[in-house]
């Protein structure tokens, strides 16, 4: 039995959402049929040919079902999140910047039906998105890159400063790169110029 419904999303035989709002009469003469998500309540017209495809769709391995033709008991649970073009969303201004069309879509439940409405409904759009941001991700991996080789090439700097060993009785130094070293060659200046000092 066809039941028509406004303002549900309609689903062609390849698996597109065409959009929501049809008015009675209209899916009638298509031929859909309004079946319901088990994990929600929402409802969902599809064309009749798809019917059973739907239906016989499981969500887990236990074979739970996707879809049902009886309308559950509870309400659907509005979604809250947007369309990433929808005008509240939070990168608007920036996609505006970008070119890209506004989309009223809201009450999607998780990022994962934000990004398969952007693949459905917006193809061009999500495409243009996601090179900008692989754009930045590459931007960010070169100021990384950049950033620790300075910090290297700075430890590396102080790694080359030799260590100093000050004679206190004559300001005479010695140096080396092994600071055991550099002890080692102070305490022999020690021992050859001022012996009445080595004990001290």
């Amino acid at each position: 039995m066809t039941t028509p419904f406004e303002n549900v999303p309609v689903i062609t035989q390849e698996g597109q959402n065409i959009g929501q709002g049809l008015v009675v009469g209209v899916a009638e003469e298509i031929g859909l049929t309004t079946i319901y998500r088990v994990d929600n309540g929402a409802s969902v017209q599809v064309m009749d040919s798809m019917v059973e495809d739907n239906l016989n769709k499981k969500k887990d391995e236990n074979g739970n079902p996707v879809f049902t033709r009886t309308k559950p008991s509870y309400e659907p649970v509005e979604g809250t999140f947007t369309c990433p073009l929808h005008d509240a969303h939070p990168d608007r201004p920036k996609y505006t910047e970008m070119g890209l069309p506004f989309c009223t879509k809201t009450g999607l439940h998780s990022p994962y039906e934000q990004e398969n409405h952007m693949r459905r409904r917006h193809p061009t759009a999500h495409s243009i998105i996601q090179a900008d941001e692989e754009r930045q991700r590459s931007s960010l991996d070169d100021e990384f890159k950049r950033a620790m080789i300075t910090r290297s090439a700075g430890v590396q700097a102080v790694e080359d400063i030799p260590h100093q060993e000050v004679c206190k009785w004559c300001g005479e130094f010695t140096e080396n790169m092994n600071e055991r070293v550099a002890k080692m060659n102070m305490a022999r200046h020690v021992k050859q110029f001022h012996p009445e000092k080595e004990d001290e």
